[in-house]
Protein backbone atom coordinates (compact mmCIF):
# COMPACT_ATOMS: atom_id res chain seq x y z
CA UNK A 1 0.00 0.00 0.00
CA UNK A 2 1.80 3.20 -0.84
CA UNK A 3 1.98 6.30 1.07
CA UNK A 4 -0.90 9.33 0.62
CA UNK A 5 0.02 13.09 0.56
CA UNK A 6 2.74 14.80 0.03
CA UNK A 7 4.58 18.08 1.15
CA UNK A 8 2.36 21.25 2.92
CA UNK A 9 3.19 24.24 3.79
CA UNK A 10 1.75 23.31 7.32
CA UNK A 11 3.22 20.06 7.81
CA UNK A 12 6.88 21.61 6.45
CA UNK A 13 6.40 24.61 9.18
CA UNK A 14 6.04 22.25 12.00
CA UNK A 15 8.62 20.38 11.16
CA UNK A 16 10.88 22.81 11.05
CA UNK A 17 9.55 24.72 14.10
CA UNK A 18 10.35 20.84 15.87
CA UNK A 19 13.78 21.29 15.46
CA UNK A 20 14.16 25.19 15.47
CA UNK A 21 17.27 25.50 14.15
CA UNK A 22 19.68 28.52 14.44
CA UNK A 23 18.82 31.45 11.91
CA UNK A 24 17.98 30.38 7.96
CA UNK A 25 18.68 26.31 8.46
CA UNK A 26 15.33 26.67 6.63
CA UNK A 27 14.25 28.27 3.42
CA UNK A 28 10.79 28.81 1.98
CA UNK A 29 9.35 28.12 -1.63
CA UNK A 30 6.10 27.60 -2.98
CA UNK A 31 4.93 28.34 0.60
CA UNK A 32 6.84 24.67 1.25
CA UNK A 33 9.38 25.00 4.67
CA UNK A 34 13.02 23.11 2.81
CA UNK A 35 15.93 22.53 5.10
CA UNK A 36 19.01 24.04 3.37
CA UNK A 37 20.93 20.81 3.29
CA UNK A 38 19.14 18.20 1.03
CA UNK A 39 20.36 14.21 1.50
CA UNK A 40 21.08 12.40 -2.07
CA UNK A 41 21.11 9.39 -3.48
CA UNK A 42 23.71 9.32 -6.10
CA UNK A 43 26.37 6.66 -6.97
CA UNK A 44 28.66 6.92 -10.46
CA UNK A 45 28.92 4.32 -12.59
CA UNK A 46 25.71 1.91 -11.57
CA UNK A 47 26.72 -0.89 -12.95
CA UNK A 48 29.68 -1.85 -10.88
CA UNK A 49 28.75 -4.52 -7.87
CA UNK A 50 30.50 -2.25 -5.10
CA UNK A 51 26.99 0.12 -5.39
CA UNK A 52 24.73 -2.61 -4.40
CA UNK A 53 27.14 -3.40 -1.43
CA UNK A 54 25.80 -0.71 0.74
CA UNK A 55 22.58 0.93 1.27
CA UNK A 56 21.24 4.56 1.71
CA UNK A 57 18.87 3.63 4.09
CA UNK A 58 19.98 4.50 7.52
CA UNK A 59 21.63 7.75 6.36
CA UNK A 60 17.98 8.94 4.59
CA UNK A 61 16.24 8.03 8.15
CA UNK A 62 19.00 9.73 10.29
CA UNK A 63 18.65 13.10 8.09
CA UNK A 64 14.89 12.99 8.15
CA UNK A 65 15.25 12.22 12.38
CA UNK A 66 17.45 15.34 12.54
CA UNK A 67 16.45 18.22 10.34
CA UNK A 68 16.52 17.58 6.80
CA UNK A 69 13.11 17.41 5.12
CA UNK A 70 14.48 17.61 1.47
CA UNK A 71 15.29 14.27 -0.30
CA UNK A 72 16.45 13.26 -3.65
CA UNK A 73 16.93 10.90 -6.04
CA UNK A 74 15.98 9.31 -9.47
CA UNK A 75 15.08 5.77 -10.81
CA UNK A 76 18.61 5.77 -12.56
CA UNK A 77 20.53 5.72 -9.68
CA UNK A 78 21.91 2.50 -8.66
CA UNK A 79 18.75 1.20 -11.23
CA UNK A 80 16.26 1.55 -9.03
CA UNK A 81 17.91 0.58 -6.03
CA UNK A 82 18.24 4.07 -4.49
CA UNK A 83 14.39 5.03 -4.58
CA UNK A 84 13.61 1.29 -2.76
CA UNK A 85 16.06 2.04 0.17
CA UNK A 86 14.50 5.31 0.66
CA UNK A 87 10.79 4.12 0.20
CA UNK A 88 12.04 1.41 2.66
CA UNK A 89 13.31 4.35 5.01
CA UNK A 90 10.11 6.13 4.79
CA UNK A 91 7.67 3.29 5.79
CA UNK A 92 9.75 3.02 8.77
CA UNK A 93 10.29 6.44 9.65
CA UNK A 94 6.10 6.97 9.08
CA UNK A 95 6.17 4.06 11.53
CA UNK A 96 7.83 6.16 13.85
CA UNK A 97 5.57 9.57 13.54
CA UNK A 98 7.11 11.75 10.81
CA UNK A 99 4.61 12.74 8.43
CA UNK A 100 4.77 12.13 4.99
CA UNK A 101 3.58 15.99 4.50
CA UNK A 102 6.48 17.15 6.35
CA UNK A 103 9.29 15.95 3.98
CA UNK A 104 9.68 17.43 0.14
CA UNK A 105 10.55 14.19 -2.11
CA UNK A 106 12.19 14.98 -5.51
CA UNK A 107 12.85 12.19 -8.04
CA UNK A 108 14.25 12.46 -11.86
CA UNK A 109 13.44 10.72 -15.55
CA UNK A 110 15.34 10.71 -18.65
CA UNK A 111 18.37 8.18 -18.42
CA UNK A 112 17.66 4.84 -18.50
CA UNK A 113 16.92 2.83 -14.91
CA UNK A 114 18.44 -0.55 -16.15
CA UNK A 115 18.34 -3.67 -13.95
CA UNK A 116 21.04 -4.69 -11.63
CA UNK A 117 22.79 -7.39 -12.41
CA UNK A 118 23.37 -4.97 -15.56
CA UNK A 119 21.60 -6.82 -18.09
CA UNK A 120 23.78 -8.59 -20.95
CA UNK A 121 22.46 -6.75 -23.76
CA UNK A 122 21.19 -3.01 -22.90
CA UNK A 123 19.67 -2.48 -26.08
CA UNK A 124 17.66 -5.83 -25.84
CA UNK A 125 16.50 -4.99 -22.77
CA UNK A 126 15.52 -0.99 -24.33
CA UNK A 127 13.59 -3.14 -26.95
CA UNK A 128 11.65 -5.21 -24.33
CA UNK A 129 10.73 -2.44 -22.13
CA UNK A 130 10.36 0.76 -24.59
CA UNK A 131 10.41 0.56 -27.84
CA UNK A 132 8.04 -3.00 -28.14
CA UNK A 133 5.56 -1.13 -25.16
CA UNK A 134 5.29 1.76 -27.75
CA UNK A 135 6.36 4.42 -24.69
CA UNK A 136 8.98 5.74 -27.51
CA UNK A 137 9.98 5.49 -30.47
CA UNK A 138 14.25 5.22 -31.72
CA UNK A 139 14.56 8.74 -32.70
CA UNK A 140 13.19 9.40 -29.00
CA UNK A 141 16.53 7.65 -27.71
CA UNK A 142 19.89 9.06 -27.99
CA UNK A 143 23.30 7.20 -26.90
CA UNK A 144 21.28 4.16 -25.68
CA UNK A 145 20.65 5.65 -22.58
CA UNK A 146 18.30 8.45 -22.38
CA UNK A 147 14.91 9.08 -23.41
CA UNK A 148 12.78 12.42 -24.24
CA UNK A 149 9.81 10.85 -25.05
CA UNK A 150 6.82 12.15 -23.18
CA UNK A 151 5.13 8.49 -22.51
CA UNK A 152 8.70 7.08 -21.20
CA UNK A 153 8.89 9.79 -18.61
CA UNK A 154 5.58 8.97 -17.51
CA UNK A 155 6.41 5.56 -17.39
CA UNK A 156 9.56 6.27 -14.92
CA UNK A 157 7.48 8.62 -13.25
CA UNK A 158 5.24 6.00 -12.02
CA UNK A 159 8.37 3.74 -11.52
CA UNK A 160 9.61 5.75 -9.03
CA UNK A 161 6.30 6.44 -7.44
CA UNK A 162 6.58 2.25 -7.27
CA UNK A 163 9.93 2.28 -6.10
CA UNK A 164 9.37 4.98 -2.97
CA UNK A 165 5.99 3.50 -2.39
CA UNK A 166 4.33 7.12 -2.55
CA UNK A 167 1.21 8.27 -4.45
CA UNK A 168 3.12 11.55 -5.51
CA UNK A 169 6.24 13.44 -5.56
CA UNK A 170 6.28 17.02 -5.14
CA UNK A 171 9.00 17.85 -7.49
CA UNK A 172 9.81 15.20 -10.56
CA UNK A 173 12.78 16.52 -12.77
CA UNK A 174 13.41 15.71 -16.28
CA UNK A 175 17.37 14.90 -16.24
CA UNK A 176 20.00 16.70 -18.28
CA UNK A 177 18.16 17.78 -21.08
CA UNK A 178 21.37 19.03 -23.03
CA UNK A 179 22.25 14.90 -22.95
CA UNK A 180 20.04 14.92 -26.61
CA UNK A 181 22.00 18.12 -28.25
CA UNK A 182 24.19 17.41 -30.87
CA UNK A 183 21.68 15.10 -31.69
CA UNK A 184 19.03 17.10 -32.04
CA UNK A 185 19.17 21.19 -32.93
CA UNK A 186 18.02 23.11 -30.21
CA UNK A 187 15.49 24.55 -32.20
CA UNK A 188 13.96 20.55 -32.69
CA UNK A 189 14.98 19.99 -28.51
CA UNK A 190 12.67 22.71 -27.29
CA UNK A 191 9.77 22.13 -29.59
CA UNK A 192 10.25 18.50 -27.51
CA UNK A 193 10.59 20.22 -24.48
CA UNK A 194 7.40 21.85 -25.12
CA UNK A 195 5.03 18.34 -25.33
CA UNK A 196 7.42 17.42 -22.09
CA UNK A 197 6.03 20.35 -20.04
CA UNK A 198 2.48 19.47 -21.05
CA UNK A 199 3.14 16.19 -19.96
CA UNK A 200 4.41 17.11 -16.71
CA UNK A 201 1.51 19.87 -16.46
CA UNK A 202 -1.03 16.75 -16.83
CA UNK A 203 0.92 15.33 -14.13
CA UNK A 204 -0.01 17.56 -12.19
CA UNK A 205 -3.65 17.72 -12.83
CA UNK A 206 -3.73 14.04 -12.04
CA UNK A 207 -2.15 14.09 -9.12
CA UNK A 208 0.88 12.48 -9.74
CA UNK A 209 3.34 15.31 -9.13
CA UNK A 210 3.34 18.98 -7.11
CA UNK A 211 6.04 20.91 -9.50
CA UNK A 212 8.30 19.55 -11.94
CA UNK A 213 11.73 21.46 -12.95
CA UNK A 214 14.95 20.54 -14.85
CA UNK A 215 17.90 19.29 -13.17
CA UNK A 216 21.00 19.75 -15.45
CA UNK A 217 24.60 19.02 -15.36
CA UNK A 218 26.27 21.90 -17.44
CA UNK A 219 23.54 22.65 -19.70
CA UNK A 220 23.26 25.86 -17.65
CA UNK A 221 26.82 26.93 -17.10
CA UNK A 222 27.92 26.70 -20.46
CA UNK A 223 29.20 29.90 -22.93
CA UNK A 224 25.68 30.31 -24.56
CA UNK A 225 27.92 29.15 -27.83
CA UNK A 226 28.47 25.75 -26.94
CA UNK A 227 26.60 23.02 -28.33
CA UNK A 228 25.10 22.04 -25.02
CA UNK A 229 24.29 25.14 -24.16
CA UNK A 230 20.43 25.53 -22.36
CA UNK A 231 18.56 28.83 -21.69
CA UNK A 232 16.73 29.38 -18.86
CA UNK A 233 14.53 32.19 -20.57
CA UNK A 234 13.61 29.80 -23.49
CA UNK A 235 12.47 27.33 -21.04
CA UNK A 236 10.61 29.33 -19.00
CA UNK A 237 9.16 30.74 -22.51
CA UNK A 238 8.06 27.30 -23.07
CA UNK A 239 6.49 26.65 -20.07
CA UNK A 240 4.61 30.04 -19.86
CA UNK A 241 3.14 29.04 -23.34
CA UNK A 242 1.59 25.84 -22.11
CA UNK A 243 0.04 27.93 -19.61
CA UNK A 244 0.18 31.29 -17.38
CA UNK A 245 0.20 29.51 -14.32
CA UNK A 246 2.96 26.54 -15.21
CA UNK A 247 4.36 24.38 -12.31
CA UNK A 248 7.71 24.33 -13.96
CA UNK A 249 9.21 25.60 -10.34
CA UNK A 250 12.75 24.08 -9.84
CA UNK A 251 16.05 23.80 -11.31
CA UNK A 252 19.13 21.93 -9.76
CA UNK A 253 22.53 23.06 -10.76
CA UNK A 254 26.22 21.58 -9.44
CA UNK A 255 27.79 24.17 -7.86
CA UNK A 256 30.68 23.08 -4.87
CA UNK A 257 34.24 24.94 -4.63
CA UNK A 258 35.26 23.75 -7.90
CA UNK A 259 32.48 24.30 -10.24
CA UNK A 260 31.39 28.52 -9.36
CA UNK A 261 29.98 29.05 -12.69
CA UNK A 262 26.63 29.41 -11.32
CA UNK A 263 27.26 32.21 -9.32
CA UNK A 264 30.73 33.77 -11.36
CA UNK A 265 30.15 33.33 -14.87
CA UNK A 266 26.83 35.92 -16.68
CA UNK A 267 25.90 33.53 -19.19
CA UNK A 268 22.33 33.35 -19.13
CA UNK A 269 20.14 36.40 -20.83
CA UNK A 270 17.27 37.68 -18.92
CA UNK A 271 15.01 39.50 -20.89
CA UNK A 272 16.68 42.69 -22.18
CA UNK A 273 18.75 43.08 -18.90
CA UNK A 274 21.28 41.71 -20.02
CA UNK A 275 23.35 38.34 -19.02
CA UNK A 276 23.70 36.85 -15.39
CA UNK A 277 24.88 34.24 -13.48
CA UNK A 278 22.67 30.55 -13.40
CA UNK A 279 21.42 31.21 -9.94
CA UNK A 280 20.48 34.61 -10.12
CA UNK A 281 18.92 34.54 -13.64
CA UNK A 282 16.79 31.33 -12.50
CA UNK A 283 15.47 34.00 -9.28
CA UNK A 284 14.86 36.75 -11.71
CA UNK A 285 12.78 34.16 -13.61
CA UNK A 286 10.48 33.13 -10.82
CA UNK A 287 12.52 29.51 -10.28
CA UNK A 288 13.65 28.03 -7.25
CA UNK A 289 17.78 26.65 -7.63
CA UNK A 290 19.27 23.31 -5.71
CA UNK A 291 22.59 23.17 -5.61
CA UNK A 292 23.76 19.42 -6.85
CA UNK A 293 27.03 17.96 -6.02
CA UNK A 294 27.70 20.27 -3.36
CA UNK A 295 30.70 18.02 -2.15
CA UNK A 296 31.76 16.83 -5.79
CA UNK A 297 31.69 13.50 -5.18
CA UNK A 298 34.64 14.23 -2.23
CA UNK A 299 37.29 15.13 -5.04
CA UNK A 300 37.57 18.56 -3.16
CA UNK A 301 39.65 16.90 -0.01
CA UNK A 302 42.32 15.67 -1.95
CA UNK A 303 44.55 18.54 0.26
CA UNK A 304 43.77 20.17 3.36
CA UNK A 305 41.34 23.69 3.19
CA UNK A 306 44.02 26.98 3.37
CA UNK A 307 43.50 29.27 6.55
CA UNK A 308 42.42 31.69 4.65
CA UNK A 309 39.61 30.21 3.34
CA UNK A 310 39.01 28.30 6.81
CA UNK A 311 38.68 32.08 8.25
CA UNK A 312 36.31 33.04 6.16
CA UNK A 313 34.02 29.91 6.62
CA UNK A 314 33.94 31.78 10.03
CA UNK A 315 33.99 29.09 12.54
CA UNK A 316 37.58 27.40 13.47
CA UNK A 317 35.76 24.35 14.73
CA UNK A 318 34.21 23.52 11.13
CA UNK A 319 36.13 20.32 8.90
CA UNK A 320 36.75 20.68 5.74
CA UNK A 321 33.89 18.71 4.67
CA UNK A 322 31.60 21.20 6.27
CA UNK A 323 33.37 24.17 5.29
CA UNK A 324 32.75 22.65 1.64
CA UNK A 325 28.83 22.04 2.53
CA UNK A 326 28.61 25.53 4.46
CA UNK A 327 29.78 27.38 0.91
CA UNK A 328 26.95 25.58 -1.29
CA UNK A 329 24.39 25.79 1.33
CA UNK A 330 25.46 29.63 2.04
CA UNK A 331 24.32 30.78 -1.62
CA UNK A 332 22.22 33.23 -1.52
CA UNK A 333 20.48 32.68 -4.65
CA UNK A 334 19.77 28.57 -3.98
CA UNK A 335 17.09 27.31 -1.73
CA UNK A 336 19.17 23.95 -0.83
CA UNK A 337 22.26 22.18 -1.03
CA UNK A 338 22.37 18.39 -1.48
CA UNK A 339 24.93 16.13 -0.73
CA UNK A 340 24.59 12.12 0.09
CA UNK A 341 26.43 9.70 2.02
CA UNK A 342 26.23 6.04 2.64
CA UNK A 343 27.50 6.21 6.03
CA UNK A 344 24.90 8.03 9.19
CA UNK A 345 27.95 8.98 11.17
CA UNK A 346 29.08 10.91 8.31
CA UNK A 347 25.69 12.17 7.57
CA UNK A 348 25.51 12.94 11.70
CA UNK A 349 28.78 15.66 11.25
CA UNK A 350 27.59 17.29 7.88
CA UNK A 351 24.17 17.51 10.20
CA UNK A 352 26.37 19.74 12.57
CA UNK A 353 25.75 22.68 10.39
CA UNK A 354 22.32 22.61 11.38
CA UNK A 355 23.86 24.71 15.11
CA UNK A 356 26.01 27.31 12.58
CA UNK A 357 24.45 30.49 10.56
CA UNK A 358 24.86 30.25 6.94
CA UNK A 359 26.84 32.96 6.55
CA UNK A 360 25.16 36.24 5.11
CA UNK A 361 25.00 37.49 1.98
CA UNK A 362 27.68 40.43 2.60
CA UNK A 363 30.68 37.44 4.06
CA UNK A 364 29.71 34.99 1.29
CA UNK A 365 30.34 37.36 -1.79
CA UNK A 366 33.49 38.40 0.06
CA UNK A 367 34.58 34.23 0.49
CA UNK A 368 33.48 34.06 -2.68
CA UNK A 369 35.28 36.97 -4.15
CA UNK A 370 38.76 35.54 -3.04
CA UNK A 371 37.53 32.36 -4.10
CA UNK A 372 37.24 33.07 -7.87
CA UNK A 373 40.64 35.81 -7.43
CA UNK A 374 42.67 33.06 -6.34
CA UNK A 375 41.61 28.95 -6.95
CA UNK A 376 44.48 28.24 -4.48
CA UNK A 377 42.58 29.82 -1.47
CA UNK A 378 41.20 26.60 -0.59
Amino acid sequence: MRIKGCATAESTKAYAAHFAQVDGFYKIAQGLTFSSLGVGSFAPEAYKEENYLYTFKEPIKEAVLNGINHIDTAASYRYNQSEREIGEALGELLEMGTQRESLIIASKGGFFPLEYPFPNNPYTWIKERVIKPNLAQESDIFTDEYCLSPDYLRWSLERSLENLGLEKLDIFYLQNPEHALGHLTKKELLSRLEKVFCAMESWVSEGLVSYFGIASWNGFLNDPTHLEYLSLQEIVNIAQKITNDSHLKFVQIPYNLAKIQGVGYANQAVGKEGYYPAFIAAQKLGLHSITSSSLLRLHLFKRPFSEEFRALCGKEAMSDLQRALQFSRSNPYALSALFSTKNADHLLHNMELKMITPLSKEAYLKLFSTLGRDRDAV
